[in-house]
């Protein structure tokens, strides 16, 4: 397929990565002689209009541009509505990357390639295996604040099966990984918000395991730390859905913990 396009821009690089995506990906990095780098996944697809509208992000100064992607359930759909949250979000992208859910998809994003270099690209470290594009981000965010979200939706995300962040005890493990490397760098107020997220993501994985005692534990953990307003309310309705299918006791803690969360 790629051979079929006449165009000396175009180039076919092969590597045999064992497994680690990330080594793909800065093997394309390193051969790429541009000012951007844009990330596309063999499975998602691109508006034909993308990199026009991200460029024109570009030109009134971001650094990275990224974008919500429609979401792909079926080789057959033909509509598309659900998307991606990606959001422009004020304040510190390293805090909302940690603590507030900000979403970059990884085929939505563009990056200024000066300043993907100077992070050393993405680590290809197996431990971040499936989470690295999150901590190159990370890692991103602490030599730019400039990330802009493009206001229309650019391009599609498949969610059909097999994609390599499916809920499992390894993701699970892996997102505890990448927190314990970036935690430290915060200060305290932003490091315990980001440690109740923590335990918040921990209980959307447990719960999309079916692991519901587990869930429950997590986002209990969640709700008596530092959690956003946002995070509370979804945590609370997650645990009440939860003690409906379970009919656990402790019921009865949520309802006089309400008056404080």
């Amino acid at each position: 397929m790629v051979l079929s396009f006449n165009d000396h821009r175009i180039r076919l690089l092969k590597i045999n990565n064992e497994g680690v995506i990330a080594a793909s990906r800065n093997l394309g990095i390193r051969s790429a002689n541009a000012d951007y780098i844009a990330f596309l996944d063999s499975d998602d697809w691109w508006s034909p209009e993308k990199l026009q509208k991200c460029m024109e992000l570009f030109s009134s100064g971001a650094d990275v541009v990224y974008h919500n992607l429609y979401l792909v359930e079926s080789k057959s759909q033909s509509s598309f509505s659900r998307q991606t949250t990606a959001t422009n979000t004020p304040g510190s992208i390293m805090d909302c990357l940690l603590s507030r859910g900000l979403s970059i998809p990884n085929s939505s994003a563009i990056v200024r390639a000066s300043i993907l270099r100077s992070t050393g690209l993405l680590s290809e470290d197996k431990n971040l295996a499936s989470v690295e594009d999150l901590d190159l981000w990370l890692r991103v965010s602490k030599i730019t604040n400039n990330f802009k979200c493009a206001s229309e939706c650019l391009g599609y995300y498949w969610v059909g099966g097999g994609n390599l962040s499916a809920a499992s005890w390894r993701q699970i493990k892996k997102i505890r990984y990448l927190y314990s490397l970036h935690l430290p760098s915060l200060t305290t107020d932003s490091r315990l918000e980001s440690n109740s997220f923590l335990y918040y993501r921990i209980a959307r994985i447990a719960v999309n395991m079916g692991k519901k005692r587990v869930a429950s534990k997590y986002f209990e953990l969640a709700l008596k730390g530092k959690l956003s307003w946002r995070y509370r309310i979804k945590s609370l309705i997650f645990l009440f859905k939860l003690y409906l299918e379970m009919r656990i006791k402790g019921f009865p803690f949520y309802i006089r913990g309400l008056s404080k969360f």
